[in-house]
């Protein structure tokens, strides 16, 4: 376990594992804990970060506005603490879209992408729906959003499941004021203009009965990113990596794999065979 001080106040950040590094970055509301099992995984053969964004998990809660764009600040600063020079990204939701700006402002940071779950701009509409998720919470308390939100989040027949009891109760201890700032920074998020710089492999993954971010919307990012893969989970909500783990699991953990192998193959000097 780690902490960093920022201006904003502190993030509280975990490192474990060897080898090619990867940043995991949670869903709004969560933190980096629920990203243990998979990082547990990964960390047999990389350097894992977990990151609790500012309001989140251990991180101080916010005092003030802020944008997405913030929060990458916020994980190029965890990956100059961690000292690791480049990483992979996989970033769910609220994740994803800052995994998308780390992508955009600091290219130099990111070895490759997975946005699962998540959006690169919203409509005019989208936008006022968002930002009153943060409103009602203010006016009315942690507890008149859960119910909504895990709607959204999760199929009607995992609704039971003792997974989703505890993020019930995680949304409930969440700080109003930091869930209602997050949302702001959600509700101004566009980055779809600029995504076809990236020039990182990138996978774009969203469950086919995703209703936060539907397949569709996944399938204008992969569009808009040169060379992106989509893939659709089938029978997965918006929170396919915890409701349906092995099958997310299995696919990234390939996908890094070859993406680790293209990376060593472009640093590889000339003349110079695989063995």
């Amino acid at each position: 376990m780690a902490e960093l001080n920022r201006p904003e106040g502190k993030l509280h950040y975990s490192v474990h594992g060897n080898g090619t590094g990867v940043l995991l970055l949670h869903p709004v509301g969560l933190d980096g804990t629920w990203w243990s099992p998979f990082a547990e995984r990964l960390a047999r053969t990389h350097r894992v970060v977990q990151i609790d964004f500012r309001g989140h998990g251990r991180s101080a809660p916010v005092g003030s506005s802020y944008e997405i764009v913030d929060l990458a600040a916020d994980a190029a600063a965890v990956l100059a603490d961690s000292g690791l020079a480049s990483v992979h990204v996989v970033g769910l939701s609220y994740g994803g879209m800052v995994a998308q700006h780390l992508a955009l402002d600091w290219p130099q940071l990111v070895r490759s992408l997975v946005l699962c779950g998540t959006a690169a701009t919203l409509s005019a509409a989208a936008r006022a729906t968002v930002a009153d998720r943060g409103a009602t919470a203010e006016r009315l308390g942690m507890a008149s959003v859960i119910e909504e939100t895990l709607s959204r989040w999760f199929t009607p027949e995992f609704r039971n499941s003792e997974l989703v009891a505890r993020c019930a109760a995680r949304l409930l201890n969440q700080d109003v004021g930091s869930w209602a700032a997050a949302w702001q920074a959600i509700s101004r998020l566009d980055t779809l203009p600029r995504l076809g710089t990236v020039r990182v492999p990138t996978m774009v993954l969203t469950g086919e009965k995703d209703v936060a971010a539907p397949p569709e919307v996944a399938r204008g990012i992969a569009e808009a990113v040169p060379g992106a893969r989509l893939v659709l989970l089938p029978d997965a909500p918006h929170m396919a990596p915890f409701e349906q783990r092995e099958p997310f699991e299995s696919i990234v953990m390939e996908f890094l794999e070859k993406a680790d192998l293209a990376k060593e193959s472009t640093m590889r000097p000339l003349g110079m065979s695989s063995i």
